[in-house]
């Protein structure tokens, strides 16, 4: 690809700028290999960690992205092959010259087992894996490796580590057969039912769904966080149910996020229509707004959509966020419980954006440098405790 194309096509994603004919064609390029995705996503994950410190600290974004841009031009003239490596490298350089600083605190999980002793080493991002848990109750561990069994209506996709339902032989009665696919901690996963609808669970989520869609609609079951990109069929609406928060749609590009242990169920609409429903009211969201659905009622607020779904491009997102509401992400894709001395810690707001391919301690020593907190590793938790 031209040099001038890659870095318009990262400048306008990042900010919202693309036009559909050039977000329909970006689309077209990352579909095309998986060399193509995992450069895409190095280069976006090091461009918005770099943009979003840049409003934390007050650095020169514009200087920085120009020598971005003058690097990746020298690149792109190199063998194809090594261009991926060679961005997310030269990335890296601009963010390490711009610093990074995000937190994490949280309670720990009432009535959990006991946790073996950890070490920094072991605190590692997470990676794709699941659960897949069959009627009759039989469980597969899901990884990398491809997966096929034509008489349970799925196969495995070696290069995108996920499940494809595209080919499952039509359902055989009304009420057809149900799978869940359970994310735990530290993992992710990416799954294609037998609509084509494409769907990004991310860690600690679960989704029930049918092997194949029978009936006037389609309908799935999530607890957790997803990302949905609905294939259109205007005969049958495709619906998400979490709790007590229902998303109808036709088609269209939204993200859900809906954990046990958050009171509020979030929907933000990346692209086109969807109606969401609880506790008796209704709202119609447009792109760029979302739906916050708590016990006292549903609210529709203006959002960026590039930070509620940052984690599907491997990044952190956060935008003035609590230090609370960070860490139960953050606990998620490590597996790691923090306990901490001031309840006071949890409210302190943070801006920036990271990557979610950053070991743990990483991000941990990045927020020490730039604020009065101190993170410590204790056997199996980390206790956080003003400096």
């Amino acid at each position: 690809m031209e040099a001038e194309k890659w870095t318009r096509w990262i400048a306008g994603y990042c900010r919202h700028e693309l036009t559909p004919a050039e977000r329909e064609e970006l689309d077209a390029w990352l579909a095309a290999s998986p060399g193509n995705r995992a450069g895409w996503r190095n280069a976006v994950t090091r461009y918005r960690r770099a943009r979003g410190v840049a409003a934390w600290k007050r650095v020169d974004e514009q200087a920085a992205w120009e020598r971005f841009t003058r690097g990746i031009a020298a690149l792109v003239t190199r063998r194809r092959r090594r261009l991926a490596r060679r961005v997310a490298l030269l990335a890296a350089s601009v963010a390490l010259l711009l610093g990074v600083g995000i937190g994490h605190l949280s309670r720990p999980r009432a009535g959990s087992d006991p946790r073996p002793v950890l070490s920094w080493s072991t605190l590692q991002p997470g990676e794709a894996r699941a659960i897949l848990r069959l009627p009759d109750g039989r469980e597969i561990a899901m990884g990398k490796e491809a997966v096929a069994d034509s008489t349970l209506g799925f196969r495995g996709l070696r290069d995108t580590a996920g499940l494809s339902y595209r080919d499952a032989p039509p359902a055989p009665r009304v009420d057809p057969a149900y799978h869940s696919l359970v994310i735990p901690r530290k993992g992710e996963y990416f799954l294609v039912l037998s609509d084509g609808t494409r769907v990004w669970l991310n860690a600690d989520s679960e989704l029930r769904y049918p092997v194949t869609f029978a009936g006037d609609r389609r309908e799935v079951f999530l607890s957790g966080e997803a990302y949905f990109n609905v294939a259109r069929d205007s005969a049958r609406p495709f619906i998400v149910e979490s709790g007590e928060t229902r998303v109808e749609v036709l088609g269209t590009k939204f993200n859900v996020s809906a954990y046990r242990d958050e009171e509020r169920v979030v929907t933000t609409l990346e692209e086109g229509s969807v109606q969401v429903s609880a506790r008796g009211e209704s709202r119609v969201l447009s792109p760029g707004t979302r739906a916050v659905s708590t016990p006292t009622g549903l609210e529709v607020t203006a959002a960026n959509a590039a930070i509620d779904i940052g984690w599907i491009h491997r990044t952190f997102e956060f935008v003035e966020m609590p230090l609370g509401d960070i860490t139960r992400q953050l606990q998620r894709w490590y597996d790691v419980e923090f306990t901490y001395r001031d309840a006071g810690l949890e409210c302190i707001p943070f801006t920036g954006t990271v990557g979610r391919d950053l070991p743990l301690q990483e991000v941990l020593q990045a927020i020490e440098r730039l604020a009065d907190i101190a993170f410590t590793l204790q056997s199996n938790r980390i206790e956080v405790t003003q400096k």
